[in-house]
C-alpha cells in the first residue's frame, strides 16, 4: 500500500506546481517532481523511499499521475495518507 510520509511530501510538492496555474497535473509534472524531491532521506513509514519512485518503472509515474488527478477532481484524499 503506498501512503503515508513519502506520498504526503509528494502530494505536497505536486500542488504547489498546481498552485503556478496549471488546472491539471502532467506526466512531465509528475516527472520533475519526483526528480526535485531530495536524495537520501529515511524511508516513510509505507517503507517507500525517494530513491524508490526515481528507479521505478516509467509507468508508476502514469499511474500517480492519474491517482493525484483523481483526488483533485473528487477533492478527497485518504485519512491513512
Amino acid at each position: 500500500m503506498i501512503v503515508l510520509i513519502t506520498t504526503r511530501i509528494f502530494l505536497t510538492s505536486v500542488l504547489r506546481i498546481l498552485m503556478i496555474g496549471c488546472l491539471a497535473i502532467g506526466t512531465d509534472d509528475v516527472d520533475r517532481v519526483i526528480r526535485f524531491l531530495n536524495h537520501g532521506k529515511a524511508a516513510g513509514l509505507d517503507g517507500i523511499s525517494i530513491e524508490h519512485l526515481i528507479y521505478s518503472h516509467p509507468g508508476l509515474v502514469s499511474h500517480l499521475r492519474k491517482l493525484f488527478n483523481l483526488i483533485m477532481q473528487h477533492g478527497f484524499v485518504p485519512k491513512n495518507w
